[in-house]
């Protein structure tokens, strides 16, 4: 292994180290606590809540624990309302994959708020490894670890690995997909890679079904391997809604973009088509702006301009982010940095890809 490896290794896990020591603790924390906690021992609904925000208290920084508890009116209601915080948790018990390394986290003896960032930052390290090596395909070693450095730092991605949220383990599987079907072509590896994802985040079975069509209009698979690999996600996204209590798509969407159920088992919801267009057209210019968007469209025109260059594979992955991106906001309108990272680190891949000769010595370009 070479010093500039080496050099990379040790400033990868120093960057990690340094997430580790600050951590995020968004509220999203309290409820995965609150799903950990069940999954070890049997507490009434009040013991449960007790606990979870004693367990808060003792282990987040004052200054981020009073923000959890009282900078909205809707977090002081779960801060005082055992019950209402209890609802509020099949919202997040569908996710899996995260909960689970999650519970094992807490079982390998970390406390039980860190552990809600640990796969996080297991996952950012990964994210950072898979962008060494796919800009290692383009790029030179010195320019690859430079780049992969900025990316890391910037924001959205420097925050999703520091956050108690499954979105760094999403992003990490669905970079890890692309970069198999793209630089490796290990086609088998793409598919329960794929159902990783979904296991992390269900709404990645967009992704799934799209990527899976669009590998069958393209030819690459078969009818039998399409059917198979959306078949696969679509129970890896089914499976966990019927062995564990959750909302449907209506209640979701209300809760989020409309107006905070505080109980929303209760509540009866009536999503009209008014409603849902409202939200949609309400949210897109200020989801626009605040998101990496406009900034990556700057580049995406004259690199699409440039698509004559296109390989076969490199048409596949626009196609699957644009459309993937553009059904996602429909069902979800929101275009915030880590919910949007894979698509957001996908998009600067390729654009490097486009322009790569702009990093390149003049002798070195063929």
């Amino acid at each position: 292994m070479n010093l500039k490896k080496l050099a990379f290794y040790f400033g990868l896990i120093l960057i990690t180290v340094v997430a580790a020591i600050k951590p995020n603790y968004n509220w999203d924390c309290l409820p995965y606590m609150a799903i950990v906690l069940n999954k070890t021992e049997k507490l009434s609904n009040q013991e449960l809540h007790n606990k979870v925000y004693e367990q808060a208290r003792l282990h987040i920084p004052e200054k981020q624990y009073t923000m959890l508890v009282a900078e909205t009116p809707y977090r002081t209601a779960m801060l005082n309302n055992a019950v209402a915080f209890n609802q509020q948790l099949p919202f997040y018990s569908i996710k899996p994959l995260y909960i689970g390394l999650c519970w094992l986290s807490y079982k390998a003896g970390f406390n039980l708020a860190f552990s809600t960032v640990l796969p996080s930052l297991l996952a950012f390290f990964g994210i950072g490894l898979l962008l060494f090596y796919w800009l290692k395909k383009m790029l030179n070693e010195k320019q690859s670890i430079l780049i992969t450095y900025c990316i890391l730092l910037a924001m959205p991605f420097t925050g999703i690995g520091r956050e108690s949220s499954p979105d760094a383990l999403s992003c990490f599987f669905i970079l890890l997909a692309c970069y198999w079907f793209y630089c490796k072509k290990c086609w088998q590896w793409v598919a329960p890679v794929l159902v990783l994802a979904v296991l992390a985040r269900p709404d990645n079975i967009i992704l799934v079904g799209l990527f899976a069509n669009i590998l069958f209009i393209k030819k690459y698979w078969s009818i039998t391997d399409t059917l198979l690999v959306f078949g696969a996600g679509l129970l890896a996204y089914i499976i966990p809604t019927w062995l564990i209590v959750s909302y449907p798509w209506q209640t979701l969407f209300n809760h989020s973009f409309i107006k905070h159920l505080s109980f929303p088992a209760d509540a009866v919801i009536n999503l009209t088509w008014q409603d849902y267009v409202f939200a949609i057209a309400r949210n897109a210019f200020r989801e626009f702006n605040i998101s990496l968007i406009p900034l990556l469209l700057i580049f995406t025109i004259p690199a699409w301009n440039n698509r004559k260059k296109l390989t076969a594979n490199l048409s596949i992955l626009w196609l699957t982010i644009g459309a993937t991106i553009l059904l996602r906001y429909l069902l979800f309108p929101v275009f915030t940095g880590r919910f949007m990272a894979p698509y957001y680190l996908i998009a600067i891949l390729l654009i490097i890809n486009q322009f790569k000769s702009l990093y390149r010595a003049p002798h070195e370009i063929n």
